[in-house]
């Protein structure tokens, strides 16, 4: 069920020309490393392209990259950034609280250095990181150290500005409302507003329809909001869920999902679906634990620790290798390196996926199985 909701078996994944649509449809992929998210978007879609994930954030602006589940850089939908943000806003700015306090960002200083950084995105567009640091230097602000990021991060989670342009290596930042125009801004909900418990149910509601089955734990450690919100979505859902188990313990689907689970079930499994899906993806974020999705025994060489997630090679939806790549100038290369012995059953499944990712990214590719497992 986890695999089709996230549209990385075989059956769901999806075939439009719409990158919104993808990431609708997951809530949101993971995307602060700027290379990866793209091949988050392939390994759940047929025919898009690399091209096609610049469009549509840069041109089109359908998908709006920027902090917003767990406080991590996500690329959404930009319909679902107008009410994720609201919800999700308040949440991040309490997060970071006490770093930007360790790092001396009292809400003076930053009202000043927001002004600022209004005045220069107004008046001359989308600006790089470094651009922003020094800004704030020259206006007497002291931007060293993290403190630029985080007066961004703040700014970002408010509503003000968010990702723009590619920028090189480095990000750009613009107003969310020249960005996304008509759409913004909306209101941050406050937690005794009223429609917040309806945004509450909803983000609940699209996360179990990618993440199902799953438990009010699994949805705030997906989502960054207490555990306490999390079981307050549960039950205003209730009349919506099935409670199925999972290894004997109790969780939940949406009741619209149980027919599909029961034929899932009751299928007889052909050919596994195969994906590669890169650093970061976000199929194993989605779960208090990945006891379903990374075998104990091979959890070190998935999550070696440090926040870092490596690119993972799927089978049925369990991690059983890893992957790298090399690149020249006009080629890739990708090592797979099984997690124990390699099955030579996936290689035809290999062989598909490593067409596609060339054929996304526009160039040629090669593969290969390490001898090291």
């Amino acid at each position: 069920m986890r695999l089709d909701g996230h549209l990385l078996s075989d059956a769901t994944r999806a075939s439009t020309s719409r990158v919104d649509d993808v990431v609708r449809a997951v809530c949101g992929l993971q995307a602060q490393d700027r290379r990866a998210y793209p091949l988050s978007v392939r390994a759940r879609s047929t025919g898009l392209t690399a091209d096609d994930v610049v469009r549509a954030r840069v041109d089109d602006r359908t998908v709006v990259r920027n902090w917003f589940m767990r406080g991590t850089l996500h690329l959404v939908a930009s319909d679902d950034a107008v009410w994720l943000l609201p919800l999700l806003g308040p949440v991040l700015v309490r997060m970071a609280a006490t770093r930007r306090a360790q790092l001396g960002l009292t809400d003076d200083i930053y009202a000043r250095a927001l002004h600022v950084i209004r005045s220069a995105l107004a008046s001359q567009g989308p600006l790089r990181r470094s651009q922003i640091a020094e800004l704030l230097r020259s206006a007497g602000i002291d931007s060293s150290e993290q403190r630029n990021i985080f007066v961004l991060n703040r700014a970002a989670s408010e509503g003000v500005i968010c990702h723009g342009p590619p920028a090189g290596g480095d990000s750009a930042f613009a107003l969310t409302s020249d960005w996304l125009g008509t759409r913004w801004p909306p209101q941050l909900l406050t937690a005794d507003s009223p429609q917040r418990d309806a945004l509450l149910t909803e983000l609940a509601r699209r996360y179990l329809t990618a993440h199902a089955p799953a438990e009010p734990r699994d949805f705030a450690t997906w989502s960054g909001l207490p555990v306490s919100d999390a079981r307050r979505a549960w039950r205003s859902l209730a009349t919506e869920l099935a409670e199925v188990r999972l290894r004997g313990q109790p969780a939940w689907i949406l009741a619209t999902q149980h027919d599909r689970a029961a034929a899932e079930l009751a299928a007889h499994p052909g050919a596994p679906s195969v994906r590669l899906v890169p650093i970061f993806d976000g199929y194993l974020l989605g779960h208090r634990t990945r006891d379903l999705t990374v075998p104990d025994d091979h959890a070190r060489r998935i999550l070696p620790g440090g926040g870092w997630l490596n690119a993972t090679v799927l089978a049925d939806g369990v991690g059983v290798a890893g992957w790298t790549t090399t690149h020249t100038s006009d080629a890739m290369h990708i090592t797979v390196t099984p997690f124990d012995h390699w099955d030579p059953s996936l290689d035809a499944a290999v062989d598909a996926e490593v067409a596609d990712m060339a054929r996304f990214l526009g160039t040629s590719a090669t593969w290969d199985v390490s001898a090291r497992a």
